[in-house]
């Protein structure tokens, strides 16, 4: 039964939806893809601020480390050298 001015079934076209024939990403992908970045961007960036704290932390506790064992490396340097003559020895006696 072929109705008046319409073309045989053979030929006439099927509707497609217009996403049917798009290739790509809803909006709501997107969206749960970015939130998913940022978020590990943001660990990292923690991740990154905590070690250059840390690293800071280390370096100030070498730098007084370092600056301790000069002082102590004089004082054993000074120690060492130090020559006493019988001469220059003071010495309290109790006279009773």
């Amino acid at each position: 039964m072929k109705e008046q001015g319409q073309p045989p079934l053979s030929k006439r076209r099927r509707r497609i939806s217009p996403a049917a024939g798009c290739r790509g990403f809803t909006l709501m992908e997107v969206t749960v893809a970015l939130a998913i970045l940022a978020l590990l961007l943001s660990l990292v960036y923690q991740a990154f601020v905590r070690t250059i704290r840390s690293q800071e932390i280390v370096s100030e506790d070498a730098m007084a480390y370092h600056a301790a064992r000069v002082i102590l490396d004089r004082l054993h340097y000074e120690l060492t050298n130090t020559y006493i003559r019988r001469e220059s020895l003071f010495v309290i006696a109790d006279e009773s």
